[in-house]
């Protein structure tokens, strides 16, 4: 394992200095050092733009056809970020929201890293105060402490805040994000629609139960 084949990329709003620095000094004390790829503020696209773009195709609407602009700026932020990693040399590609804390050790999960199957993605935590996670079935857990989602349980999983994929799995992904819009967290959408073969869940980082500062779901109270 090479420390230098991870793109370790933390996607921050360039307004949020507080929260991308906290999580960089974290990462600093595991002698780590990420890069930073500039959020898409959704709130600030044009109208075309937006239109352009935030109709969908997702699972997780409850009813509505289009994405809130928070939304559409997740999504696009993230396929941005998919692409930065394309275009590097690396292998792997951890990408990390700038909300997220570190729980576990994660260079426990670098030493195995070469042992990651191709056509997965590996869930590192997140799911924290969320009650749907009770209903996702998970596996006992492999030699490197991941645990399959089990019986197509991957709709139950949410958030986008921490994961980990192969090159090959960033191009398959990269690819669907090329001809489809939908909700970032979409892992059921994703799984049914590519040949990336599972998920795959392990908890290395947790989530804010607090969503008070979360850009979207500010945007989705004003739908309720």
């Amino acid at each position: 394992m090479n420390i230098s084949d991870i793109d370790i990329c933390i996607i921050s709003l360039e307004s949020d200095i507080e929260r991308r620095e906290k999580l960089q000094n974290n990462l600093s004390h595991y002698k780590l050092n990420p890069r930073i790829s500039n959020a898409i503020n959704g709130k600030k696209l044009s109208a075309e733009d937006y239109f352009l773009n935030a109709k969908a195709k997702t699972s997780k609407f409850n009813g509505r056809t289009m994405l809130t602009p928070s939304e559409l700026g997740c999504f696009l932020s993230h396929k941005k970020a998919i692409h930065e990693f394309l275009e590097s040399k690396k292998k792997y590609l951890l990408i990390l929201e700038d909300d997220v804390t570190i729980e576990n050790n994660i260079l426990h999960l670098f030493s195995n890293i070469d042992s990651l199957e191709k056509d997965i993605i590996y869930i590192l935590g997140g799911q924290d105060g969320l009650n749907s996670f009770n209903r996702v079935i998970l596996s006992k857990k492999n030699s490197i402490g991941f645990s399959k989602v089990r019986f197509n349980t991957h709709r139950w999983i949410y958030r986008t805040c921490c994961y980990l994929i192969t090159k090959e799995t960033a191009k398959k992904l990269y690819s669907f994000m090329n001809k489809n819009t939908y909700m970032a967290d979409d892992w059921k959408l994703i799984i049914k629609n590519t040949s990336i073969k599972n998920i795959y869940y392990s908890y290395f980082f947790s989530h804010p139960i607090d969503l008070n500062n979360s850009h979207i779901e500010k945007e989705r109270e004003y739908l309720k």
